[in-house]
């Protein structure tokens, strides 16, 4: 079988990377301050990419996701930033989607997708 810690790093690791490589909105179209609360949208947006949906994540998973990835992101200060330099990870725009990524990260556990008997799980 597979050793669940091995397991979960590497499942964190590809949610990671996928949360990297997905299309970027142009700075003037969006440019929200970078510690401002998780919008709805944005938890929307960010909930269910398309690695995930590729490993069978269903609608009422997206829907937890998008949920606690919006209550989690509501605690004040949970964006904030150590103020690297601005032209690392485009800016603060790429800082700021970076940081929803981990919180995703955060509301996928809470959602139950890493457990090893999950559909998501297994697929990935």
């Amino acid at each position: 079988m597979f050793e669940q810690p091995k397991f979960a790093i590497y499942l964190s690791f590809a949610i990671i990377l996928v949360g990297c490589a997905t299309p970027r909105q142009s700075p003037s179209a969006k440019n929200p301050e970078l510690t401002a609360p998780v919008t709805r949208a944005e938890a929307k947006s960010e909930a269910c990419p398309a690695a995930l949906l590729e490993a069978g994540a269903r609608a009422e998973d997206c829907r937890c996701i998008e949920n606690r990835l919006f209550e989690i992101g509501q605690t004040p200060g949970v964006l904030n930033s150590d103020k690297k330099p601005q032209a690392l990870f485009g800016g603060d725009d790429g800082r700021r989607k970076i940081a929803i990524g981990l919180l995703r990260h955060d509301a996928i556990e809470q959602c139950g997708l890493f457990d090893p008997n999950h559909i998501v799980a297994k697929n990935l």
